[in-house]
């Protein structure tokens, strides 16, 4: 008789392991079901020892244990993955089923009889532990990087290994593929959520018994295929934000991907245009080696022009194309050419105000600033934060005054200005409100890339999918950005900047109304290293990431609990360095929400006496490491 040790996969429960019989020793990694409260979840094994080892100590258990029945388990994981995801659950403070449940597809989870099992192979090769884990990086154009990758997939397989590529978006992992296939196609796959269920399980079983080495291509949530030969994992566009899930566990892939590779002997190779400023200095500091080259500046062969729009009126409102785009804008019809405009919002406008007392329109619901939009003729207010919509107002509901004005840019009111000012040129628009999969992205991509000539309208999320060079592109605004309160605010605005610039064929035009600030010029001559030590210096004046380790704790209940709580809080955590504030969102649902920012050095956490004592917070507490926004 065994004691096998489960954790459920569930994000509703916060137990990290339970207890059952079972009549024989069962490989860590396996999928069995369990009885939890009157329902049958699925667990994974992540212990199985002898009862008679354990005698003394079930004695003394004060809960009586279930039995599982032996032949519902199913062996699907590599142990060194579930070990993997154990430090994941302790580096951000969350249960081990809720990092679990975050990094396997539901498909097969819900599907284990159709999943071919793995063979736990007791001793791997010996040549695969003749080198420890590396991490190196890359930060070169994309064709470039491709063409390292192509070399490093040769040379891994020449020595009978595999190779993971860990991409962002559908739309990367398409590009990835379609550059590398050449006389690889047989043992290159693709595998990701937006597959049929068929097709994910038909894939993840080809993979698993593919006899020859394999080049997997996917999003980090396929980490868990249990190939025993995989050598290298690329994290393709590390800078991509894509790669932070936004809800609990605030799991990163990027650092899951460096626990799961120390575990399985692999290498890690982190590639972009442009890399994150901790991915630089970590090179810097000699922690990360190079496998291609660390660019420090992109050469100039197109013209960069940064327009000032701040002396540039048209009927005492500053105009949307400045004199310079107005002109580009204008020759595209006659040239026959293509242009890339990038706004930051959605909407017609960003924000509504009063005039007379400057109170800005928020939602009632969770008093985030509301956005302006049209639909038919017909003018709303809706929350980008939690989605409500409502009637505009008509009057302040402060000082009742009829003044309510919209301010700033949004890509519905450029889309506008476009068909009135250029009836003669297409226009083809991608932002999350108007498309809703990445197929529907990816048809007005290649609508824009067959057209004989059109503008190409854009928010943040049309960068993924341009693959293509385009000859015009020019920035509409992001001055907002720079009143954003976010240390990672100057990295985001020279990433973008360098994003648009790098498929810019001919000209590239950044209006703003701040035509001297250093970070704009720096990205608008593709100069990454002064950047880099323009923005690292500042994080280490302001003690930011990552000369420190943020962990952020936020609260939404009722004031009199926060005033409550607040007090415990501090008493609990007086030996660390916290600050107490509340959040740019303070108030959801009626509800104050606060912020507790707990600042670390960076090579103390994981502090096991504090992640024991942030455990112990209730549920409603939010706990997130290395936040990205710490407002």
């Amino acid at each position: 008789m065994y004691i096998v040790n489960v954790i459920p996969i569930t994000k509703s429960v916060s137990i990290d392991t339970l207890s059952y019989f079972s009549e024989k020793k069962t490989e860590i990694g396996s999928v069995v079901k369990i009885s939890l409260r009157n329902k049958t979840p699925l667990g994974i094994v992540v212990s199985s020892e002898d009862l008679r080892n354990l005698k003394a100590s079930v004695k003394k258990a004060d809960f009586k244990m279930k039995k599982i029945d032996s032949s519902s388990f199913f062996k699907l994981f590599l142990p060194e993955f579930i070990k993997a995801t154990q430090k994941a659950s302790e580096y951000y403070v969350s249960s081990h089923g809720m990092v679990l449940n975050s990094l396997i597809p539901a498909t097969i989870l819900q599907n284990p009889k159709e999943i071919s099992q793995v063979e736990i192979k007791k001793q791997r090769q010996k040549k695969f532990f003749l080198k420890s884990s590396e991490i190196s990086a890359i930060e070169d154009g994309t064709l470039e990087r491709i063409s390292r990758y192509k070399n490093i997939i040769r040379e891994e397989f020449a020595k009978g290994f595999s190779v993971f590529i860990c991409a962002p978006t559908i739309n990367d992992i398409e590009y990835i593929s379609n550059s590398v296939e050449k006389g690889l196609k047989e043992y290159i796959f693709i595998i990701h959520n937006y597959l049929s269920k068929k097709k994910i399980i038909s894939t993840w079983n080809d993979i698993c018994n593919k006899k020859h080495p394999v080049v997997i291509i996917s999003t980090g949530k396929f980490l868990s295929i249990p190939r025993n030969d995989i050598k290298t994992i690329i994290i393709e566009k590390e800078n991509s934000s894509f790669y932070k899930l936004e809800g609990r566990p605030f799991l990163d892939i990027r650092k899951f991907t460096e626990f799961f590779a120390k575990e399985i002997g692999a290498n890690v190779i982190l590639g972009d245009d442009v890399l994150r400023i901790e991915t630089l200095w970590r090179h810097k500091e000699g922690e990360i080696f190079e496998v291609g080259h660390i660019k420090t500046r992109y050469d100039d062969k197109i013209e960069v022009s940064v327009e000032d729009l701040s002396k540039d009126k048209e009927g005492g409102s500053f105009k949307i194309f400045g004199d310079s785009l107005d002109k580009e804008i204008k020759k595209l019809d006659y040239e026959k050419e293509k242009m890339f405009l990038f706004t930051l919002r959605k909407g017609l406008s960003p924000i509504v105000i009063c005039v007379d007392c400057g109170t800005l329109v928020k939602c009632n619901n969770c008093e985030h600033p509301v956005v302006l939009y049209e639909e038919k003729n017909k003018r709303y207010l809706k929350c980008n934060l939690c989605g409500k919509e409502r009637d505009v107002d008509k009057k302040c509901i402060i000082c009742n005054s009829w003044k309510l004005n919209s301010l700033g840019v949004g890509i519905d009111l450029v889309e506008k200005e476009i068909k009135k000012k250029y009836k003669n040129i297409p226009v083809f628009k991608i932002d999350s409100s108007s498309v809703k999969t990445p197929k529907e992205a990816s048809q007005i991509i290649k609508s824009f890339n067959d057209s004989n000539f059109g503008i190409l309208l854009s928010t943040e999320m049309g960068l993924n999918y341009i693959k293509n060079e385009i000859q015009y592109s020019a920035i509409i605004s992001l001055d907002s950005l720079f009143s954003v309160p976010n240390f990672y605010m100057g990295e985001k605005i020279f990433s973008i900047i360098n994003q648009i610039r790098l498929f810019t064929k001919k000209k590239f035009i950044i209006q703003t109304r701040n035509p001297n600030n250093n970070l704009i010029n720096l990205a608008a001559s593709g100069n990454i290293g002064d950047f880099y030590r323009y923005e690292i210096e500042n994080r280490k004046k302001f003690d930011y990431p990552p000369f420190v380790k943020f962990i952020k704790i936020s609260i939404s209940e009722k004031k009199q609990y926060i005033q409550r709580i607040s007090e415990d809080i501090k008493k609990n955590l007086k030996e660390y360095n916290m600050s107490i504030y509340p959040s740019a969102y303070s108030k959801i649902k009626g509800n104050e929400t606060i912020n507790f920012l707990i600042s670390i050095p960076s090579d103390k956490w994981v502090d096991m006496e504090l992640l024991q004592k942030l455990r112990s917070f209730p549920q409603k507490f939010s706990i997130e490491v290395d936040p990205e926004n710490i407002m």
